[in-house]
C-alpha cells in the first residue's frame, strides 16, 4: 500500500500538511471476534430437492426443545477462518459450530452473543411433527461433497400447524453455505417471529432476507420467498499494507525528523521480516525492516530510525509502501490523492487554525481520490 502526504520546508523549518487516512475496517476479518465481511448473501433461484435414500436421523417425530449430540462433518469446513469438523443442530432451527453448548434456544435473536457462529434459516420455537423429522445426508464425492441438514415436516409455532420443509447446506472446498426451503407457510398462531441468517460469536450477524447486519430482525413471520447463499470470499495468506502516515504535530517542525508508518496485515498468515519504506520526492528511498510479528487482521506503527534530511524550500510528497514476497492481492498496493487536490487547498490550510479537509470541499473542486480497489474506503475528516 502507498499513501501520500505533501509538506512544506520554509527555511530551517518544516510546516507539515498531513492528510489523515482513515482505510476504514479491513474486510479481511480473521477471526470469529471479527465481521462477517467475507461473506455475501444473495438468492438462489431453484427449488430445494428434499433428501431420499439412506440418512442419518437428529430428531424423530414429536421432538422439541432438543439440542443434538456433536455431529462429526465428513470434511474440514471453514467458517470464519475457523476450520471445523463438528457440528451440533437444535429443533429449533439452527446448526451451530460451537459444540460446547448445551441449550436449544428457542428464544431466537441474531444479535445475541449465543448460540455462537450458528447458521438459521428458520430460527423460531419449532416443533418436528408426528410424520416428520431432522436428519443428514451427505451428497457427492470428495472433494465436492454437500452435508445437508433437512427440517422434515417441523411445525413453526407451539401448535400442530403449518408444517414446513427446509435445509442447510454446508458445501465443501468453497466453504460456501445455503438455505432451501421447500413446502412453506406463514408462522403458526403463537409463534412471535423467526430470525433468518448466519452469527459469529459477538452477535454480529448478517439477515438473509436483506443483508443488513445493523437491525435483527427476529419477527419473521412470513415465509421466505427464495432460497439463499452466504458465498465465502477469504482473504489471501499473504497480503499487507500501510494504512497510515504520521510525522510531527501540525505546525512548523525541524526539517529533520522521524516518520511513523503503520503497517496493516489483510491476509490471514502472520507476517514478520518484511521491508517497510518510504520515499521524499527526489530523494533516495528509505528501506527498513519490520522485524515484529504481525498477527492476520491487526495493526502496528513502525518508528524510522532514518531521519528524513531536506535541504531546500519547497513543495515535497512523501510515499510510504511495504515490500512482501509473493503479496497476493496487488489492487490495494496502491493509494494516490490528486496533487491539484493537495496543492488546492494549500492556502486555506496555513491559514485555518483547525486542518482537516472534509470530504465535500474536494467535490467543490470538482476532484475525486483516485483509488485501485474496491476493497478500500477512504475517508476524509
Amino acid at each position: 500500500m502507498r499513501i501520500k502526504i505533501f509538506f512544506i520546508l520554509m527555511g530551517s523549518l518544516l510546516f507539515i500538511l498531513s492528510y489523515n487516512f482513515n482505510l476504514g475496517q479491513n474486510k479481511s476479518q480473521l477471526s470469529q471476534q471479527q465481521s462477517l465481511d467475507e461473506y455475501r448473501v444473495e438468492p438462489l433461484l431453484q427449488t430445494m430437492e428434499a433428501l431420499t435414500g439412506e440418512t442419518t436421523e437428529i430428531f424423530g417425530s414429536n421432538t422439541f426443545w432438543e439440542l443434538s449430540s456433536t455431529i462429526e462433518l465428513p470434511f474440514d469446513f471453514t467458517y470464519l477462518n475457523q476450520s471445523y469438523n463438528q457440528v451440533k443442530v437444535s429443533s429449533n432451527g439452527f446448526l451451530t459450530f460451537d459444540v460446547s453448548i448445551s441449550s436449544s434456544y428457542s428464544t431466537n435473536n441474531l444479535g445475541a452473543v449465543n448460540p455462537k457462529n450458528a447458521l438459521a434459516p428458520l430460527w423460531d420455537y419449532l416443533k418436528v411433527s408426528s410424520t416428520g423429522k431432522v436428519h443428514y445426508q451427505i451428497v457427492g464425492e470428495a472433494p465436492n461433497r454437500n452435508f445437508i441438514v433437512e427440517f422434515y415436516h417441523v411445525v413453526w409455532g407451539p401448535f400442530s400447524s403449518p408444517l414446513v420443509d427446509f435445509q442447510i447446506v454446508l458445501i465443501e472446498n468453497s466453504n460456501d453455505i445455503e438455505f432451501h426451503y421447500g413446502t412453506m407457510a406463514e408462522a403458526g398462531f403463537g409463534s412471535n417471529g423467526a430470525s433468518i441468517g448466519i452469527k459469529n460469536a459477538e452477535g454480529d450477524f448478517i439477515n438473509a432476507l436483506d443483508g443488513s447486519r445493523d437491525v435483527s430482525q427476529n419477527e419473521i413471520m412470513e415465509a421466505p420467498k427464495t432460497n439463499f447463499r452466504f458465498t465465502y470470499s477469504p482473504p489471501p495468506p499473504k497480503d499487507i499494507g500501510v494504512s497510515d502516515i504520521q510525522v510531527a504535530s501540525y505546525g512548523f517542525v525541524a526539517n529533520s525528523d522521524t516518520l511513523q508508518i503503520t503497517v496493516e496485515n489483510y491476509g490471514s498468515q502472520e507476517q514478520s521480516n518484511f521491508i517497510v519504506a518510504y520515499q521524499i520526492e527526489g530523494e533516495e528511498a528509505v528501506r527498513e525492516y519490520f522485524s515484529s510479528s504481525l498477527s492476520p487482521g491487526s495493526k502496528a506503527t513502525m518508528t524510522f530510525s532514518t531521519r528524513w534530511e531536506l535541504q531546500q524550500s519547497g513543495l515535497f510528497f512523501v510515499q510510504a509502501w511495504t515490500e512482501l514476497d509473493e503479496d497476493a492481492n496487488s489492487l490495494n498496493d496502491s493509494l494516490l490523492v490528486d496533487d491539484a487536490a493537495m496543492i488546492a487547498f494549500l492556502g486555506e490550510i496555513m491559514f485555518n487554525s483547525e486542518i482537516k479537509i472534509p470530504y465535500n470541499k474536494l467535490e467543490r473542486f470538482d476532484i475525486e481520490p483516485r483509488q485501485r480497489t474496491d476493497d478500500v474506503r477512504v475517508n476524509w475528516e
